[in-house]
C-alpha cells in the first residue's frame, strides 16, 4: 500500500519539495491508522489529499477506502504538517495553517501538540506569499481569457452580414443613434427652459398652464357640465374595470376583502397591487412613514393576490 501511495504522488502533477518527508508522511499515516472512528478523538483523514488542485478523484473514501485513515486529533494536526513538509501546495499551506489556529480554539489538540511559534510564522509567511502568486496568476489568467473573448467577438462582428452590413456597423448605427437622441431631448429640454418672449415665465409652463386651462375648461356632455380630465378619468376607470386585474386584499392570511377591481386599488393605494405576502405594504420603516404621510397608515401589513375574473 505505501509504495502504490508514494506512486501516486510521484505521478501526479503536484510539486514534491522533500521526498523524505513525503515517504515520512505516508508511513505516520499507514502506522498510526487506528482502523475505525473514535467519536469524540478521532478524525478520518485523506492520504492522497482531496483539494482540487491535489487529488480529488480520491475524495470519495467509501469507493477508495484505501485512502482513508483514522487518526487521533493532535495526530491529524501532525501529518497536515508532514503534507506542508513534503508538498509545495498552497491548498495544504492554507489548511494546515488554518488547523493550527481552529483545532486548539475548538479543544481537539492542546497547546503541548502545537509546531513551535517560529515555526508556524514562517508557515503563514509561506502561505500570504503563495496566496499572492496564486492571485496575481488568477487575474492575467482571467485577463487573457477576456482578451481572447473580445478578440473573438470582435472576429465574429466583422465577419457576419445581416442585411448587407456587419454586425459591427449596426451596432456603431444604433450607438450614434442613441446618441443623437440622447442630444435632441437635451436641446429640447433647453428650449423648453428658456423664457418666452416678452414672459417672465419659461415656455414649459406656458405650454403646462394651456394643458391645464384645456382639460379643466367645463364642457357640456349629454346635458351635464363636466371637464375634460373628468371624461378622460371616467374612461380610464371603465378600462380598468372592464380589462383590469382583480384581487383580493390580505392580512396575516385572512382575506380582507375577496375581490376588488385594479380601479378600487388605485384608489385604496396605487403601491399596494405591488405588495406580496413577503412584503406587505408599509412595514419598512421607509414604507411606513410614507403611508402615514398619506394618512394611509390603516393599510400597514395588509398585502394583495391577485385572482382570476370568474372567481
Amino acid at each position: 500500500m505505501k509504495n502504490k501511495i508514494l506512486q501516486e504522488f510521484l505521478n501526479s502533477n503536484i510539486k514534491i519539495k522533500n521526498k523524505d518527508y513525503l515517504i515520512r508522511y505516508i508511513d505516520f499515516c499507514l502506522n498510526k491508522n487506528k482502523g475505525n472512528r473514535i467519536k469524540g478523538k478521532t478524525s478520518y483523514h485523506h492520504i492522497p489529499p482531496k483539494a482540487d488542485s491535489c487529488f480529488p478523484e480520491y475524495s470519495n473514501l467509501k469507493a477508495n477506502p484505501w485512502n482513508g485513515t483514522h487518526l487521533l486529533y493532535s495526530e491529524h494536526y501532525y501529518a497536515h504538517w508532514l503534507l506542508t513538509e513534503a508538498l509545495d501546495n498552497y491548498s495544504q499551506l492554507s489548511a494546515f495553517c488554518a488547523m493550527n489556529n481552529k483545532d486548539i480554539k475548538n479543544g481537539r489538540i492542546e497547546e503541548k501538540d502545537l509546531i513551535k511559534a517560529d515555526v508556524f510564522q514562517k508557515k503563514m509567511e509561506e502561505m500570504y506569499i503563495k496566496r499572492t502568486a496564486n492571485l496575481n496568476k488568477k487575474c492575467l489568467d482571467g485577463s487573457s481569457k477576456m482578451q481572447k473573448k473580445s478578440e473573438k467577438r470582435n472576429l465574429t462582428m466583422d465577419n457576419t452580414i445581416i442585411n448587407g452590413k456587419t454586425k459591427r456597423q449596426i451596432a456603431s448605427e444604433k450607438r450614434l443613434k442613441s446618441i443623437d437622441i440622447r442630444e435632441n431631448g437635451r436641446a429640447i429640454s433647453r428650449a423648453l427652459n428658456k423664457k418666452a418672449n416678452g414672459s417672465t415665465k419659461t415656455i414649459a409652463k406656458l405650454r403646462g398652464e394651456m394643458f391645464s386651462k384645456t382639460f379643466t375648461k367645463k364642457i357640456i356632455i349629454n346635458g351635464e357640465e363636466t371637464t375634460k380630465a373628468k371624461e378622460q378619468g371616467k374612461k380610464l376607470s371603465e378600462s380598468l374595470i372592464a380589462n383590469g386585474k382583480f384581487y383580493k386584499i390580505m392580512k396575516d392570511n385572512e382575506i380582507i376583502l375577496e375581490k376588488i377591481s385594479e380601479k378600487d386599488m388605485r384608489n385604496m393605494s396605487v403601491s399596494l397591487k405591488k405588495s406580496t405576502k413577503e412584503r406587505p405594504l408599509g412595514t419598512s420603516k421607509g414604507a411606513r412613514s410614507t403611508m402615514i404621510k398619506h394618512n394611509k397608515e390603516k393599510l400597514i401589513g395588509y398585502y394583495s393576490v391577485e385572482v382570476n375574473k370568474g372567481l
